[in-house]
């Protein structure tokens, strides 16, 4: 079995595109908790890119459709929102369900680059994250599920060329946080 984490960048004092003194010592302690990764794929925005560094792991590739997002999918996400609402929405506007899917779609083209049993890890943004998994799990019920925070993510088992099972991952309750 395959295992793909991806979690969303650390911290940063908008407008501000480098993650904050704050984002690097959580990505550091996320860091000590997670990993080895025989695959690092990264959004090539600097904020992803300082957290991978920051939790300890060195990048292999940066992907632009990472990092992509048109306003316009943005605001009909309703982002940001409980799981079961971006669900909705997905479901109700194309392009937010075609987005996720897309998203859905490079996780798998870079799960796919590891052997059996090996992992890869990918560092993206909020948004992504979300939609990524209710495309990846798409008979799944969300409810009361909030949204993903800084340095929080998902684990997923790949095998037989799908998406087995997910887990969500978060920081201790006193570390989380989704807008600075």
């Amino acid at each position: 079995m395959r295992v793909l984490e991806v979690r969303r960048h650390s911290m940063r004092n908008k407008p501000n595109e480098h993650i904050s003194l704050e984002g690097i010592e959580l990505a550091q302690l996320i860091g000590l908790e997670t990993g080895p990764f025989d695959l690092v794929v990264t959004s090539p925005i600097p904020r992803a890119v300082e957290t991978s560094v920051a939790m300890g792991f060195a990048i292999n590739e940066t992907l632009p459709v990472l990092a992509d997002l048109p306003s316009e999918i943005f605001h009909s996400s309703g982002w940001p929102a409980q799981f079961e609402q971006l669900q909705k929405n997905a479901n109700q506007h194309d392009n937010v369900g075609s987005f996720a899917k897309t998203q859905a779609n490079a996780w798998r083209d870079i799960v796919c680059k590891v052997e059996d049993s090996e992992r890869a890890l990918v560092v993206t943004h909020g948004l992504f994250l979300e939609l990524g998994i209710i495309a990846c799990f798409p008979e799944t019920k969300y409810f009361d599920c909030d949204p993903i925070g800084y340095c929080e993510g998902v684990r997923i088992m790949f095998e037989d060329e799908k998406f087995q099972d997910f887990e969500i991952l978060r920081v201790p309750p006193d570390r989380y946080s989704v807008n600075n």
